[in-house]
């Protein structure tokens, strides 16, 4: 990556190097998190913390607080600690699905093992119709992307005939992921107003791969 090379006053270095620390984070991305918020450059940025073949690999404990997370996006997917239910971040909120179906809104500060978020930015708008599961919807996004090696968030909002989702439940540390995958409780809707979010990936990229869900029946 570029380096840049500034002068700047003593106090204001004391004071990122300070802020740094507290947030838990290197000088460099906090410097440069402020200049893109300073230029308006965040509209493209993504955040991630850790990957899935982390949580494959039974890395599932907290690394990064909530608080930090929500700094760096309002739109995203992950989990919690010991995969203690599936995380969906919409609109600057972060929401729990836990085990048995139930969807809590966290405005605690805690720590988390995976995420992903961005600041959504809305520069395209259709419709779509005759959806039946989410392969056709990936399909149906597919030419409205500009190319195959850039990340897309995306945010669909409707009424949804049948949605079939799912949710792991808190495991015992050291649990592999895919026998957590095993005892998945599954869940199945009808007629359910809501939205829908997610995050595409290039095909050589295999760090995450996990939808979200939040939604309302009707």
């Amino acid at each position: 990556m570029p380096t840049l090379t500034v002068v700047i006053p003593l106090s204001l270095d004391i004071a990122a190097r300070d802020s740094a620390v507290r947030r838990g984070t290197s000088l460099d991305n906090l410097v440069g998190a402020a200049l893109g918020e300073y230029l308006d450059s965040n509209r493209h940025r993504m955040y991630q913390i850790s990957t899935s073949t982390a949580l494959v690999d039974e890395v599932a404990q907290g690394a990064v607080s909530a608080q930090t997370l929500l700094e760096h996006g309002d739109f995203g997917v992950g989990t919690f600690e010991n995969l203690s239910g599936e995380m969906v971040i919409l609109d600057g909120a972060i929401y729990q699905v836990t085990g048995d179906g139930s969807v809590k809104r966290r405005e605690d500060d805690f720590e988390i093992p995976f995420a992903v978020v961005t600041r959504f930015q809305k520069e395209e708008s259709f419709e779509v119709i005759g959806i039946s599961c989410l392969k056709e919807l990936e399909l149906s996004c597919d030419p409205h992307r500009e190319s195959n090696n850039l990340f897309y968030a995306m945010k669909v909002e409707g009424v949804f005939e049948a949605v079939h989702a799912r949710a792991v439940g808190s495991i015992a540390p050291g649990t592999r992921l895919v026998d957590a995958a095993k005892e998945q409780t599954e869940f199945y809707f009808g007629s359910i107003e809501g939205t829908l979010i997610g995050l595409w990936s290039p095909v050589y990229c295999s760090s995450f791969n996990v939808p979200g869900v939040k939604g309302s029946s009707k």
